[in-house]
């Protein structure tokens, strides 16, 4: 009896370094969503909490998600990797067709899910489910992965497509994103790296292609000489280094920011960090990074012991994909990459993100809980 108890107590494990961490961001977050978006609130709904009671309905929607899959055992989503996988690629190109996806500034990347004007991202769900997929795949697989024909090959051809259908929205931030996790994926897995090294290198005329025409052009050029196009491309990057330089070490203090006051576009999503840096200074931006960094140490100590390879492999992507999202619109926000559109997982205003982000870090604890302690 005693054994049986202990088995059950064993099974309620889960990493809490990482459930901590995620309720601290998520804190972080709804307070700095509130404090960047009150100004833009007023002037487009007159009222300063309208983009804080979206946000605050999203994180309640995806911690029930959360608590929904770390419950629910990893394993059972190997099975519905296939059928999840087909799902996502209809709702891409859905998203694609005029009059059922749902066009803003733009870029047509939402649908309507019919509920008032709520909507969502297919390329959000796309990032979970070609890791669930993959994570499979690879494991399956194993043995074929170094063959090129039999391994990698058919790997290159779903990302290619789904890559595709991201890229057409347009979202190329997203596709590049998923591009960028998934080879980090195969890597883990075993694959070779000079058949990782010529996908690479077989993308580089697409992506030359992608980066030398039309508003991504424009992104290049202001991003390598922003203050040359201060007043269209280069303007959000310049106000964003004024967010910063306002913070300098300690910041403004909560709610002070200047640049949020409809200065800094996108100040409550893409660009939260540039208001983080002005209102709690380098100490605020270095305190979140490295809640980010710790995020992906414990990640990543999940997918080392993790029971089986399939979910190593998961713990591995879920991981990654976090991270690097959070990198890029850290990178971008400081002027390192081009503008990309990714917002802050956790922090930055959006509903897909917000949901399939806990809904993945739902499964990172469930894989920590099969995990021995």
């Amino acid at each position: 009896m005693m054994k049986n108890q202990n088995t059950s107590s064993d099974q309620m494990l889960f990493d809490s370094y990482i459930l901590v961490i995620t309720f601290v961001m998520l804190v972080v977050g709804i307070t700095m969503v509130y404090s960047a978006s009150s100004m833009i609130s007023i002037e487009r709904y007159e009222d300063p909490f309208y983009y804080f009671k979206r946000q605050s309905l999203w994180i309640i929607i995806g911690l029930g998600v959360l608590f929904y899959f770390q419950q629910l055992s990893y394993e059972k989503l190997e099975k519905l990797a296939l059928p999840l996988l087909l799902v996502t690629i209809l709702l891409l190109a859905l998203v694609l067709i005029p009059g059922i996806g749902k066009e803003v500034g733009g870029g047509r990347r939402w649908l309507p899910i019919g509920i008032g004007s709520l909507s969502f991202q297919p390329s959000e769900l796309a990032k979970i489910s070609l890791i669930i997929f993959f994570a499979s795949f690879l494991t399956k697989k194993k043995e074929d992965l170094k063959s090129f024909q039999f391994g990698f090959l058919p790997v290159v051809a779903i990302i290619g497509f789904c890559s595709l259908l991201i890229f057409k929205e347009p979202d190329m931030g997203n596709a590049v994103l998923i591009l960028a996790s998934l080879l980090t994926l195969f890597f883990v897995a075993g694959a070779r790296l000079t058949h990782i090294s010529y996908f690479s290198l077989a993308m580089a005329p697409f992506a030359y292609f992608a980066l030398s025409s039309g508003f991504r052009a424009a992104r290049i050029r202001a991003f390598l000489d922003p203050w040359s196009y201060s007043d269209g491309a280069g303007f959000q990057l310049i106000q964003s280094f004024y967010s910063f330089g306002r913070g300098g070490v300690f910041g403004e203090g909560l709610g002070n920011s200047q640049q949020k006051m409809l200065f800094l576009p996108e100040a409550h999503t893409d660009f939260i960090f540039s208001v983080i840096g002005e209102e709690f200074g380098l100490l605020g931006t270095l305190l979140v990074t490295f809640l980010f960094f710790v995020f992906a140490v414990r990640g990543f100590y999940i997918a080392k012991k993790a029971p089986d390879n399939f979910g190593k492999l998961l713990a591995v992507g879920i991981t990654t994909l976090i991270t690097y999202q959070a990198l890029f619109n850290i990178a971008v926000t400081i002027g390192l990459v081009p503008t990309k559109g990714l917002p802050l997982p956790l922090i930055s205003a959006g509903g897909s993100s917000m949901v399939f982000t806990l809904a993945s870090i739902g499964i990172l604890l469930n894989i920590s809980k099969a995990s021995k302690h």
